[in-house]
């Protein structure tokens, strides 16, 4: 599974919910800035302007999913 699968996954799943799963925006930034972060994510030009998430190192895909399920697990 790459990177940009995850991200848009993440991205289409967050549209089609809505606000329901946008209960703590804290949350759902860390994890867009998380996936942002990825070095696949990165634009060809220029940056992202976002801060960088706390407690997470974009070194895997695995590292990506680890971080996001404890981001999950904070919010319930």
């Amino acid at each position: 599974m790459t990177t940009r699968f995850l991200c848009c996954s993440l991205l289409s799943l967050t549209l089609v919910a809505g606000n329901t799963m946008a209960a703590n925006p804290r949350a759902t930034d860390a994890a867009f800035a998380a996936l942002l972060s990825m070095p696949s994510a990165k634009p060809a030009q220029g940056a992202w302007n976002f801060p960088e998430p706390d407690g997470f190192e974009a070194t895997s895909e695995t590292a990506l999913i680890a971080y996001l399920a404890r981001q999950h697990s904070t919010e319930r």
